[in-house]
């Protein structure tokens, strides 16, 4: 397998979002959006072939990627058609992550291998970058290797972040890579210098650490400016540069990683106190141009919250379903329904329509 490097910068998902606007001034301020102010115009629903499809939304295109048997697939939304290609080599389909437009990468389906001998050591299937030409009624796509280490990728600004052991990992685009020091799960912030990792594992067994398995969130919002959260996972960054993250209120299942009750934290740029948001939930995604954010319920399905206003009331999306995703311009929100047993998850697209507030 041949190698192959990002092509050009990284792009940015957004560019002057109108939740920045009014943070920056690099335009006239207008009204937010209040979570009761979403309506849905319509929904779709797009079959996968796997219990986890870990689907990710172009950054700026309504295709998403998906895990699929063998290796990944390509939804169009809005153009009512799927294709499935196989992975390179056989190699298993995780966490995909876009990076631009035409390329997303992924890795492997563990962060460690047990081998005969009861060692465990970093799994070798490594990072793969998969480069898709769309010409609007059918994609072709080139795949070849990245890094021969990595797992869980994630994108931010010109920079892959990856997880590999108890390490973190920092790649440029020609898939060099140098060490970002102990932690687990980094979330780049796109925009800005920040970083976001957790201290201990939660999602999985701490072979490492032997620190209490909550944790804290570590927020690097620059060199040297640090915020802790007590028990904090699952963070995201909000275009203002705060972030919002699910906090565990007492130690991870084994199972599900959720069962002690968790909540969602909003902590404003620059490291102020962390604020609830929204009780009994997780899974946060941030609006990319509005402070409202969806969280996925703590029993099933997916409700919005103000990300400005404690006072706001929420808006109840679905009943059912979990892990919602917004598009790149917030139009559309992607939710992932677990069907039970082996059955492949069913993927939801909600098209809205926002009214902003009235002042």
């Amino acid at each position: 397998m041949q190698r192959m490097t990002v092509g050009g910068v990284l792009s940015a998902i957004l560019a002057c979002s109108a939740f920045a606007v009014s943070q920056s001034g690099c335009g006239a301020p207008r009204a937010r959006l209040d979570p009761t102010g979403v309506s849905v115009i319509r929904t779709y629903e797009l079959a996968s072939t796997v219990i986890n499809p870990s689907p990710a939304w172009n950054p700026q295109s309504y295709m998403i990627a998906v895990r699929s048997l063998g290796g990944f697939g390509l939804l169009q939304e809005g153009q009512g058609h799927q294709e499935y290609f196989e992975s390179r080599e056989n190699r298993p389909t995780f966490f995909p992550t876009w990076i631009n437009r035409e390329q997303f990468i992924f890795g492997p389906r563990h962060n460690v291998a047990s081998l005969a001998d009861g060692r465990v050591v970093a799994a070798t299937d490594g990072l793969t970058i998969v480069t898709v030409f769309d010409t609007g009624l059918k994609s072709t796509i080139e795949s070849a290797a990245f890094s021969s280490t990595g797992y869980h990728p994630r994108a931010g600004g010109n920079l892959i972040y990856a997880q590999v052991e108890d390490k973190m990992i920092v790649l440029d685009s020609t898939g060099r890579n140098s060490d970002a020091g102990e932690g687990f799960y980094p979330e780049p912030q796109n925009n800005g210098p920040g970083v976001c990792w957790q201290e201990t594992p939660i999602f999985e067994p701490d072979r490492w650490t032997g620190k209490p398995p909550r944790g804290r969130l570590i927020i690097r919002w620059s060199p040297g400016q640090i915020t802790e959260v007590p028990g904090g996972c699952e963070a995201r960054w909000t275009p203002d540069g705060g972030v919002v993250c699910t906090v565990l209120r007492g130690d991870p299942g084994v199972e599900q990683w959720w069962l002690a009750g968790t909540d969602v934290m909003y902590i404003a740029p620059r490291g102020s106190v962390p604020r609830l948001i929204a009780k009994d939930a997780r899974s946060p995604d941030v609006h990319p141009h509005e402070p409202v954010v969806a969280v996925g319920d703590s029993v099933n399905g997916v409700r919005l919250v103000s990300l400005s206003d404690p006072q706001a009331p929420e808006r109840f999306l679905t009943a059912v379903g979990g892990e919602p995703q917004w598009s790149y311009d917030g139009l559309r929100l992607l939710v992932v329904t677990v069907r039970g047993g082996e059955q492949p998850a069913m993927i939801t697209v909600y098209v809205l329509k926002a009214a902003p507030q009235v002042h």
